[in-house]
């Protein structure tokens, strides 16, 4: 079996405007995260508040984009043009509130 998706060395960045007087801030909200999952396995993420949970599913799902690593689906690697078109066809979310989303 292969993996449905993988991540390698996936990072991302925010950066923060610092107001009129103040420089802008990076936050880094991944740090060389590499993942995968095979067929058929269920995966959860758990971890503290702020941890960056929902910031790697949404990366993994295209809503934001990699500042840098890699993402394969099925062994392709995507890029941030066809991320939604592939994910969407693949995987879904679940939110950690399900009726937000009604």
């Amino acid at each position: 079996m292969g993996y449905i998706w993988e991540t390698d060395n996936l990072v991302k960045n925010f950066t923060l405007s610092g107001g009129l007087f103040r420089p802008k801030q990076t936050v880094h909200a991944l740090q060389g995260v590499s993942l995968y999952q095979e067929e058929g396995e269920t995966l959860g993420i758990v971890g503290e508040s702020g941890c960056g949970k929902s910031t790697f599913g949404y990366t993994l799902m295209g809503v934001h984009q990699a500042t840098s690593g890699s993402i394969y689906m099925n062994g392709i690697e995507v890029n941030p043009y066809i991320h939604k078109d592939i994910t969407r066809d693949m995987m879904q979310m679940v939110f950690q509130n399900p009726y937000a989303s009604l």
